[in-house]
């Protein structure tokens, strides 16, 4: 494999274990994830996703926090169907940062992903929502 390919491919594939086609329940996804860490490839493997809303069950498994350094997290956020985008992009910011500060860089969570409504897929209102986001994160 060339050096760029290796590049290109290095942290790529985040792991969805609760999520379909595998849906497995926390306990095995988590403990499959720590696994796959510790395979000759784990250089490919990237975060585990997992709801904003289910990062409170992950304090079980703070031990396993310390096998991979850091563990990462992609936090699926609050749903910005119901609440303002900003808000809820802020309340599943200062959830993650909780969650990270709680275990002292062992478990990074660096990645977001936040359901928009609708009307954002209109190039002016995306656009209406960085200016927000540039604003309200540079304050």
């Amino acid at each position: 494999m060339t050096r760029s390919l290796q590049a290109f491919m290095e942290g790529l594939i985040d792991y969805a274990g609760l999520f379909p086609p595998a849906q497995l329940e926390l306990d095995p996804a988590i403990h499959n994830f720590a696994q796959y860490g510790k395979v000759k490839d784990a250089w490919m493997l990237g975060r585990f996703i997992i709801p904003v809303a289910r990062l409170f069950e992950l304090e079980a498994y703070h031990l396993l926090f310390t096998d991979r350094e850091p563990f990462s997290f992609s936090v699926l956020g609050h749903p910005a169907l119901q609440m303002d985008v900003f808000e809820a992009s802020k309340r599943t910011v200062g959830d993650a940062s909780a969650f990270e500060a709680r275990h002292d860089g062992q478990a990074i969570a660096d990645r977001f992903e936040i359901k928009l409504q609708p009307h954002y897929l209109e190039l002016s209102a995306l656009v209406d929502l960085l200016a927000l986001y540039h604003r309200g994160f540079s304050e």
